[in-house]
């Protein structure tokens, strides 16, 4: 088997930078996508209006997903469990950048 048989059976598998880069539009097209069905399902919906009542604002869907974020990742910090310091650490980063997302979104 020559080099030039070889070479030309892969240059189909190969990946040009338009492929590349429509493959990476076609996968942030899905996750905008599934943003958008997640901000209108009735359960967030149904969320926001509850955060809407306690707060005495308007929450919209997207600031529901926020505050939901920051409550979770301050609950994995604060949950009484056995964990290493590194762990620990990884949680209050997690915790601090929800938080500071949450905020700079209100």
């Amino acid at each position: 088997m020559n080099t030039k048989s070889v070479l030309a059976g892969s240059t189909s598998m190969v990946a040009t930078p338009s492929s590349l880069s429509s493959r990476a539009m076609t996968s942030r097209h899905r996750s905008v996508g599934l943003r958008q069905r997640v901000e209108r399902s009735a359960a967030l919906c149904r969320l926001a209006r509850y955060y809407s009542r306690m707060l005495g604002e308007q929450v919209t869907p997207r600031r529901t997903l926020l505050l939901t974020h920051a409550q979770v990742a301050v609950w994995a910090l604060l949950f009484p469990v056995a964990m290493p310091m590194a762990a620990r650490a990884l949680c209050l980063l997690w915790a601090m950048l929800a938080v500071r997302q949450c905020r700079s979104q209100a």
